[in-house]
């Protein structure tokens, strides 16, 4: 993927397993690999994926992303994310969820400047992550 998010989810609902997805390049701050983004209630699942980093330093080019005003958990768990590296905000999992709680679990976060950052008041449960 180059110059664009990933997969961007919209609905609640959804279970987005076993994919593996390469960032060839980032330009700006929309470029994710999974990118969060329900208006309205309901949980997100989010597993056995594999997200790789282009090792770019545009600030928020992220693995997997929160990033929604709806109120919903969301579920990121026994995934493989590296090679992310983005200057100024940004890593592996990045959490931008004001209404939600993010539980995130047995993932391997790796060679990438923050595994799991946080930008606002979320509510996160993190365990079991190397």
């Amino acid at each position: 993927m180059t110059n664009v998010g990933g997969v961007a989810v919209k609905v609640p609902y959804t279970y987005i397993e076993g994919l593996q997805i390469q960032m060839v390049s980032a330009n700006d701050n929309t470029d994710k690999n999974i990118l969060i983004q329900t208006a309205s209630a309901g949980p997100v699942y989010i597993s056995s994926n594999i997200c790789y980093g282009s090792s770019s330093t545009v600030a928020w080019a992220d693995g997997i992303e929160p990033w929604f005003s709806g109120v919903g958990d969301v579920y990121i768990y026994n995934n493989i994310l590296y090679n992310f590296k983005p200057s100024g905000g940004g890593g592996a999992i990045e959490v931008w969820s004001a209404n939600s709680t993010v539980y995130i679990y047995n993932n391997t976060l790796y060679n990438s400047v923050a595994g799991v950052r946080s930008d606002e008041s979320t509510a996160i449960y993190a365990k079991n992550n190397l």
